[in-house]
């Protein structure tokens, strides 16, 4: 699963500062229902590639991709 963290900002450290706190408020999230409520039984995942873009005319865009892996269980290999 992805979780995708874009922040768009013209201050550098501001757009910085933004970022890491999205990042932080969904590892939060996350670590409060490792299990989401029963339904998996974990979640790992790590910090994104952080990649920054300019646009010519446009605010830069700060963003990442936090890839997760959801460890489940099912009854059968196709459901």
């Amino acid at each position: 699963m992805e979780i995708e963290v874009i922040i768009q900002h013209g201050d550098a450290d501001q757009r910085q500062s933004r970022f890491d706190n999205l990042l932080l408020a969904v590892a939060e999230k996350l670590a409060a229902s490792p299990t989401l409520d029963g339904l998996i039984f974990g979640i790992t995942y790590g910090r994104p590639a952080i990649q920054l873009e300019h646009e010519e005319g446009a605010t830069p865009i700060l963003g990442g991709v936090m890839e997760l892996t959801l460890e489940y269980e099912t009854p059968s290999p196709i459901a």
